[in-house]
């Protein structure tokens, strides 16, 4: 299609449509397409699931915690992060490259600023490498009800990777006041 194309003729759009389309191509090649697929929906969508796909599939930590956002996240709303350690302070900037929505999520649910997720992922932070914490996040879906997710964060020496997996919906509370009855 790009025969005799420099980096200037396809545009921007044209350009990002066939990087998605290669990435696909790559991916369904690197993962047995539908096998990892299966795969990620029977597992729970958790790191440590990640990591037991990553050593069977041979592919790096973030890449297969990446397909996993897709494929878990078919049906269950996950956000994923990728970026520096939550602790590594980028002249105050968020330190995430990267903000994967799931299609459930994309469905139900607004992408949080990254400040905030920034924030909510910093204050249960607190290891150097590995595991680095878990946390409940309360996250409004865009019907208005709020919703629980469970995040957890791992760092591999290079990436620092945030899942959070929808848990269930949190009941909105309406204070009463008291009332005594007499007889």
């Amino acid at each position: 299609m790009l025969l005799g194309d420099d980096d200037v003729t396809p545009t921007a759009a044209t350009h990002d449509k066939m990087e998605a389309e290669a990435n696909f191509a790559a991916g369904s090649l690197s993962f047995l397409n539908e096998k990892f697929a299966q795969e990620c929906r029977d597992l729970p969508a958790t790191i440590a699931s990640a990591q037991d796909l990553k050593k069977r599939y041979g592919n790096t930590f973030t890449t297969t915690l990446w397909r996993m956002f897709e494929h878990a996240g078919e049906d269950c709303p996950i956000i994923g992060l990728v970026g520096k350690h939550p602790r590594d302070f980028d002249n105050g900037q968020p330190n995430f490259r990267h903000v994967v929505p799931s299609v459930a999520f994309d469905q139900g649910f607004n992408i949080p600023s990254v400040e905030a997720l920034a924030d909510v992922v910093r204050s249960y932070c607190w290891g150097k490498r590995g595991p680095l914490g878990h946390g409940e996040v309360i996250i409004v879906a865009k019907d208005g009800k709020r919703h629980a997710f469970q995040f957890e964060t791992f760092y591999n020496g290079y990436d620092a990777l945030t899942l959070g997996v929808h848990a269930k919906e949190v009941p909105t509370v309406i204070a009463a006041a008291s009332v005594s009855v007499f007889e």
